[in-house]
């Protein structure tokens, strides 16, 4: 229970312009979980391999995931109304490039 998201409470985070088998992703994403807090980082570790084979990027300080090559969710926007002002600032600036 815990009232947690698929995944092991990771979201997808981008624009969603790359196909994928997000039943999937989640699944294997929730069992990286459980391996890592059973410790038994070997399969943690072949499990972030699989999901990297399928394309997906897993930023686990974040708690995201995104397709490689697709572009963020939503851009600078979202990420103003998401977090601090000074991480809205500094994708600001990274956008105006």
């Amino acid at each position: 229970g815990g009232g947690m998201g698929g995944g092991g409470g990771y979201r997808r985070d981008d624009d969603r312009s790359i196909p994928v088998d997000e039943a999937r992703v989640n699944d294997l994403l929730q069992q990286r979980l459980q391996a890592k807090m059973s410790r038994d980082f070997p399969t943690a570790d072949a499990l972030r391999d699989s999901l990297r084979s399928m394309g997906v990027e897993v930023f686990d300080q974040e708690k995201v995931w995104r397709m490689r090559g697709a572009q963020p969710a939503g851009a600078a926007f979202a990420v103003c109304s998401l977090h601090s002002p000074e991480r809205c600032a500094a994708a600001k600036r990274m956008h105006a490039l």
